[in-house]
């Protein structure tokens, strides 16, 4: 198999990743119709993209938890996520309640 064949098939797939109502139709052609080869390929540019996708949830999350607690990230990075968010949402609420 060539290796242009193989990036037209991985390209194909992430433009339908793009548009998330595609999503269905993206998996049916990883799981149908390929060779083993070519579906190893496409699932591991799946795998970048789905990182890349969570990176970039991660760093919103991050920016907005650090406009949140007015500390340019120093609480998340001190408390966890977790913490970091239950703390938010009661700033938040707190801030709701006042106004």
């Amino acid at each position: 198999m060539e290796t242009s064949n193989l990036r037209k098939i991985a390209n194909d797939i992430i433009k339908d990743l793009n548009n998330l109502e595609n999503r269905a139709t993206t998996i049916d052609k990883i799981s149908h119709g390929y060779t083993a080869t070519q579906r190893s390929v496409v699932i591991k540019h799946l795998r970048n993209i789905e990182e890349r996708i969570d990176n970039q949830h991660k760093d919103k999350l991050l920016n907005l938890l650090a406009v949140i607690h007015r500390d340019g990230g120093h609480y998340t990075e001190e408390h966890g996520i977790e913490k970091s968010t239950q703390d938010a949402t009661l700033i938040i609420s707190n801030q709701i309640c006042v106004d």
